[in-house]
């Protein structure tokens, strides 16, 4: 369990600025999409971003800040300059994106999916994970890219998630376990679904619904929760993702920060196979008295339990995809 504080009671939100949780120069740049060498440019040139030192010197950042370079982020993607956008306030910003967006015809509806059943069998090529765990066994980059990008096109995003990703990266974890592969292997496979993860995924759309992504404390495995991210911001909704290892009282304070300024949707979890059964349940059952009781907790991957009070488990990617469609209303 993490030694960080945790908030008393789930009705109290925290009021101080000095109370939001502190991220690094590295899980910012990695949720704002933006290099840390750009981050550190900005703020020679422009005062913004400031971060606060720590003990050892380290920058560190709140979730304010996190919140306006996702914005900064989007400005960019839509053709403005740093110069123009970086120095403006908060307010300005989110003036200038909205009127942005007026001027802009909304995105043609995600189709809805048909209820969830067992997927249909994938075409030969993709299902066969023999030729991908041979690529990644040759650490043969090259052949492993252009296996999962042919795959990714071909039948999709969420059947190339649920129906690939996932068997492939427990097949990695098995085989890890057996011996026939070594760490090394595993973070080689898991980089290179990461790349193609950060070319299905989509920008944030501004003003939608946000869900907080976020893996519980002392869970490392964050690949679970970016493939959570990529579909979320797929069906339309905002992904404000947080990362690995995420304190549960500091999880709690972003849940009231976030609340206060934008349309909250849910808290989402991802759970890997390394997790341990109880303590998960007993996570998730802590994160849910510290969450106020409108706001949704969902919690997926392969470690999630099957059943715990008050927590909205996804079996599937497909599952996921579904439940943000029904929020969205696409």
């Amino acid at each position: 369990m993490s030694s960080h504080p945790i908030l008393p009671s789930a009705t109290a939100p925290a009021s101080h600025e000095s109370l939001l949780p502190r991220l690094s120069i590295g899980a910012v740049s990695r949720a704002a999409g933006i290099p840390v060498e750009t981050l550190r440019t900005w703020e020679r040139r422009y005062g913004f971003p400031i971060g606060l030192r720590d003990d050892g010197g380290q920058r560190q950042y709140d979730v304010a800040t996190l919140l306006h370079l996702q914005l900064i982020k989007q400005a960019l993607g839509q053709g403005m300059r740093a110069s123009q956008i970086v120095p403006l306030p908060l307010h300005e910003l989110r003036h200038l994106l909205a009127q942005t967006e007026r001027e802009v015809p909304p995105p043609a509806a995600v189709p809805r999916p048909a209820p969830v059943t067992a997927p249909p069998p994938l075409p030969a090529q993709s299902s066969d994970l023999a030729r991908f765990i041979d690529a990644i066994q040759r650490f043969d980059g090259d052949t492993l890219a252009a296996l999962l990008q042919r795959a990714a096109h071909q039948i999709g995003c969420v059947a190339f998630l649920d129906d690939l990703a996932r068997p492939l990266m427990i097949e990695v974890g098995q085989r890890w376990a057996s011996g026939d592969l070594t760490v090394a292997h595993e973070h080689f496979a898991t980089e290179h679904l990461r790349a193609r993860l950060a070319d299905l995924s989509v920008p944030d759309r501004h003003g939608a619904p946000c869900v907080i992504c976020a893996n519980l404390p002392g869970e490392l495995h964050s690949l679970g929760l970016e493939m959570a991210a990529v579909v979320l911001r797929q069906t339309g909704l905002r992904a404000l993702y947080l990362g690995a290892d995420m304190p549960l009282g500091d999880l709690a304070r972003t849940v009231h920060f976030v609340s206060a300024h934008m349309d909250l949707a849910a808290v989402l979890v991802s759970l890997s196979a390394s997790v341990e059964a109880r303590n998960a349940r007993d996570q998730l059952a802590q994160l849910r008295s510290l969450v106020p009781p409108h706001v949704p907790v969902l919690a997926g991957g392969s470690g999630a339990p099957s059943e715990v009070a008050g927590i909205v488990v996804h079996g599937s990617v497909r599952e996921l995809q579904a439940w943000a469609l029904d929020r969205t209303g696409a």
